[in-house]
């Protein structure tokens, strides 16, 4: 149902394009439904990454199953990080068949090369780092609210704009989260746009240890904190 949801809202922004774009030329038509189709894909895998602290702490919280997880002999951290690599997995193979009926549907043709997974994969570092933090959050106060929908409509928006267009100021700011450059490379790799930059990818390796490092340091004292006060039994 996911795939299907999914591949539904963006068949509509397709149709969008084609429909209110049809003057211009082909060739621009298609590199902005390259674009598009980039963007969207990488925000289908990464939204779920952003939620995936939250989802599960508070899910086990409400359930009361969260204090059996923290007494067993593994660290928490390492619990988690196990955990993500899996749902990453898992989410990976959902990602794969909505990519490949959207190709098929659009026409669209995408040139995964080595340098399109190593910048998937600097930026799911940075994306876990974030999600760490909002699981942190989450072990606190319990209740975060909208938060992670909230960071994930912004993903959205950075997804399919073209940042380029925007004030430098503005989008020094916007590529400091962990995943708008990086999805702002990718769409321009396939594009066919420009050539990767070392700079670039030097750039995202800090930009996405620091969110990484944040993340984790931020998690294990929110989870010291919680402990301290006690707070895994009530919610």
């Amino acid at each position: 149902m996911d795939v299907l949801v999914y591949y539904i809202l963006f068949m509509g922004l397709y149709i969008f394009i084609k429909t209110n774009m049809s003057k211009m030329p082909m060739e621009e038509i298609n590199r902005i439904i390259t674009a598009q189709l980039v963007g969207y894909i990488c925000w289908f895998f990464f939204s779920f990454t952003i939620s995936f602290m939250n989802n599960g702490i508070y899910r086990e919280l409400l359930e009361g199953t969260f204090e059996q997880v923290c007494i067993n002999h593994h660290s928490i951290l390492k619990i988690f990080v196990i955990r993500l690599i899996v749902y990453s997995i898992r989410n990976i193979m959902l990602m794969l068949p909505l990519a490949f009926l959207l190709v098929i549907s659009t026409k669209v043709k995408l040139n995964i090369t080595v340098h399109t997974l190593i910048i998937f994969l600097i930026t799911l570092l940075g994306m876990a780092g974030l999600s760490f933090i909002i699981g942190g959050v989450t072990l606190v106060y319990k209740n975060v609210g909208q938060l992670p929908f909230i960071i994930s409509i912004i993903f959205l928006g950075t997804s399919i704009t073209d940042l380029s267009i925007l004030p430098p100021k503005l989008q020094k700011i916007i590529y400091s989260f962990p995943f708008a450059k990086s999805v702002d490379v990718l769409k321009n790799l396939e594009s066919g746009n420009q050539i990767i930059l070392k700079d670039e990818i030097i750039f995202l390796l800090i930009n996405s240890s620091i969110y990484l490092i944040i993340g984790i340091i931020f998690f294990k004292k929110s989870f010291k904190k919680a402990s301290n006060q006690g707070s895994f039994s009530r919610f």
